[in-house]
């Protein structure tokens, strides 16, 4: 009776060593699948920003464009209606003698 208890002993340890480097190795494939998951996640994220940084550097550079255009036209107009005013001539209203 006691062979056979070691035995069943023996045969136990063997079939929870087998099912612990079975559950093991289940964790690693895991493991690895979760990281090149993420990995590409990320990648995706990266690129998304790149494109929003890009969008946001265009937008501005458009804002710039426009008031550079809008200061240009306003001194321009300033410079044109400079040159029509006809200079003054003031004339005393009263004489003194």
């Amino acid at each position: 009776m006691e062979g056979k208890l070691q035995l069943s002993g023996q045969a136990t340890v063997e079939r929870l060593s087998r099912r612990s480097t079975l559950i093991f190795v289940l964790l690693a494939l895991v493991a690895v699948f979760t990281y090149f998951l993420l990995a590409g996640e990320t990648a995706d994220e990266r690129a998304s920003a790149a494109e929003i940084n890009l969008a946001g550097k265009r937008r501005m550079l458009s804002q710039r464009i426009g008031l550079l255009s809008s200061q240009f036209l306003h001194h321009k107009k300033r410079r044109i209606s400079l040159s029509y005013q006809k200079p003054c001539i003031r004339l005393p209203l009263f004489t003194t003698r």
